[in-house]
């Protein structure tokens, strides 16, 4: 081994004690500690930013969040923020709308563009979803949401990756920026003590009154980024399926999803049921 000659800069860069005439022993120390440091963090933290890449037809939760089909997993699109689905805004003409609604329904546009969407995890969030940046025909979801104005960048978590398109919308007075908004971590943050409001709605299931009767709808389910819940008509939220059932809702004919405990658990409540988380 070559012998590496001690300088006062690296001594004072690898806090050596001086009075030594080789540091290699010293060095080969240090560098195995640092090897082992991030082997350790490699086990500890995952491998999650080289995870495979998924794939599947998909479903839009609310502006942000999809679960994919027959998976019942839920990705979190990263880089972006978008309204939450009760959340309403101000049109060009000063008129409340839903927004959080209406920017889902754009996120279910873009899902179906394809028969597939392609989703390449970066890590999970706190609350348990996967945070992926998703793409159809190669066209990253994410991009087009904040691109269209219906989502914004969450410099926090993207690094400022989508401020470019933020601020084209933003000039070209689309989606959201067409009137006038809370931004969605601030509207989270101030509703964060209200029933069914705050970070996620912690009631998922939508009670829908239609010709059909009174239907409820299950995150997941094709319709339900479509559904509009009109509480002056009688329709409402619930936090289960057991309690739509007991309040006189039936679910869709020919859908029957135990999905329930993954609405729960995504929307901050505890399940009884372990499942493989702004």
């Amino acid at each position: 081994m070559a012998t590496i000659q001690s300088t006062p800069r690296l001594l004072q860069l690898y806090n050596i004690p001086e009075g030594r005439n080789s540091v290699s022993n010293s060095l080969c120390g240090y560098a195995k500690r640092m090897a082992f440091s991030a082997l350790i963090a490699l086990l500890i933290c995952g491998g999650s930013a080289a995870a495979a890449p998924m794939q599947g037809p998909a479903n839009a939760m609310d502006g942000d969040t999809i679960v994919l089909e027959g998976t019942q997993k839920f990705v979190r699109l990263f880089g972006i923020d978008a309204p939450e689905l009760n959340q309403p805004c101000q049109d060009a003409d000063n008129r409340p709308y839903m927004c959080g609604i209406d920017a889902a329904h754009f996120l279910q546009s873009l899902l179906a563009q394809a028969k597939y969407v392609r989703c390449q995890p970066h890590q999970d969030d706190s609350y348990g979803r996967i945070v992926a940046a998703c793409s159809v025909n190669g066209i990253e979801i994410g991009a087009e949401m904040v691109r269209h104005g219906w989502a914004l960048d969450y410099t926090k978590y993207s690094g400022g990756r989508f401020k470019a398109l933020e601020a084209s919308a933003r000039q070209r007075k689309v989606g959201i920026w067409a009137g006038s908004f809370v931004e969605p971590y601030l509207w989270r943050r101030q509703n964060a003590g209200n029933p069914g409001q705050g970070s996620y709605r912690r009631c998922l299931v939508k009670g829908n009154i239609s010709a059909a009767g009174k239907i409820y709808h299950i995150p997941g389910s094709k319709a339900y980024p479509k559904v509009r819940i009109t509480p002056s008509k009688g329709e409402r939220w619930f936090c289960s399926e057991r309690e739509a059932q007991n309040a006189g809702w039936r679910p869709v004919r020919g859908e029957s999803m135990d999905s329930v405990t993954e609405a729960r658990h995504f929307s901050g409540q505890k399940s009884a049921t372990p499942r493989p988380p702004e």
